[in-house]
């Protein structure tokens, strides 16, 4: 079903400074122009059916990182279980990302986010396996994946506050030390935007604001051009300044927050299914119960994304849709999967 030609929106933008390495509109997208420019050596079909094929791979990588990082986190969550229990709960809750309709869309046109879930579910993967095998090497490899994952968008910069959280909780002994090597290999993989202000001097076809000037530059980067929407919907008043106080100041911000979550959660109904809105809830207070740290992290990559695409949702609720299938690998492991006979020695029966 991946389309043989351009879509509307961004998909023709991003066709055009795939196949000529130009720079796309803020913020740039440099490490998806130059691995979508990849798909472009094929030797088979139109350059949009290329590009396009492009989201399509990422769509599967992303459901693959997705149902490891699931059996990870249910090893986390469930640590005396037997693990070979966990493969059902994973590969259904991966499905339930792989047959959504925002998902499906998306991994049929050129579109940054296929490339965007597959990195999110990698950096996920990685931080598990750093905590599950205790080897430094995989949270520096999550490092490196979110510098790199930053160049295609920019929104992963909401995970820092949720990935500092889960280190200071798993990283007890060098902490300084492991914590400036990851932010080397971060700014190795950031590296990528010097690709702007390098392709915007040789003048490609695509180039959009122009960043080979430090201000051009910045101005991209930060996404000036959209800044204005960013979180205006909490920043916005609710009351008049007149008549603000305390009381309704409080009540107003509870009652944005509330519809944020009302919003979040009647997306994940309509697009994942209601087996995954109940899933998501009751997974999540079973990971509140057994792993806190796992559970703060995994909100906070909820809660954030939620505040900030509240008028967009669907497709820029991805990162959070990732956190939903986890959680609903674990509420279904513990109705459906799980052995329920205790464990121990059986008695034999006296007859």
């Amino acid at each position: 079903t991946v389309s043989p030609t351009i879509n509307h929106r961004d998909s023709p933008e991003f066709v055009v400074s795939a196949f000529t390495l130009g720079v796309s509109h803020p913020a740039g997208f440099p490490t998806y122009n130059l691995l979508a420019k990849a798909f472009t050596f094929f030797p088979f079909g139109s350059i949009a059916f290329k590009v396009n094929l492009f989201s399509a791979f990422f769509a599967c990588m992303t459901l693959v990182t997705l149902y490891a990082a699931a059996i990870r986190f249910l090893v986390l969550v469930y640590p005396d279980e037997d693990r070979t229990r966990f493969f059902g709960p994973a590969l259904l809750s991966a499905g339930l990302l792989a047959f959504s309709a925002p998902f499906w869309f998306h991994s049929l046109v050129a579109e940054v986010y296929t490339l965007h879930s597959f990195f999110i579910s990698l950096i996920l993967l990685l931080l598990l396996l750093w905590r599950e095998k205790d080897d430094v090497r995989y949270l520096y490899s999550a490092a490196l994946m979110y510098g790199l994952s930053s160049g295609n968008h920019a929104t992963m910069a909401f995970l820092l506050p949720a990935i500092l959280v889960l280190y200071f909780c798993w990283n007890r002994q060098n902490a300084a030390r492991h914590l400036l090597i990851s932010v080397l290999f971060f700014l190795i993989g950031l590296s990528v935007y010097g690709y702007l202000p390098i392709r915007s001097l040789a003048e490609p076809s695509m180039d959009w604001g122009n960043p080979e000037t430090l201000k051009g530059f910045l101005y991209h980067v930060t996404d000036r051009k959209d800044a204005d929407t960013h979180f205006s919907y909490f920043r916005d008043s609710a009351v008049g300044a007149e008549t603000v106080t305390v009381s309704l100041w409080v009540s107003a911000v509870l009652g944005k927050i509330w519809n944020v979550a009302r919003t979040f959660l009647t997306d994940v109904w309509t697009h994942l299914t209601p087996l995954a809105t109940l899933g998501f809830l009751a997974g999540a207070a079973l990971c509140w119960k057994r792993n806190r740290p796992l559970f703060v992290f995994t909100f906070l990559i909820v809660a954030i994304n939620a505040a900030f695409f509240v008028g967009w949702r669907k497709e820029s609720y991805f990162s959070s849709y990732i956190v939903v299938c986890l959680f609903t690998a674990v509420a279904l492991f513990a109705v459906l999967f799980r052995d329920k006979e205790p464990k121990g020695p059986k008695e034999k029966k006296v007859c």
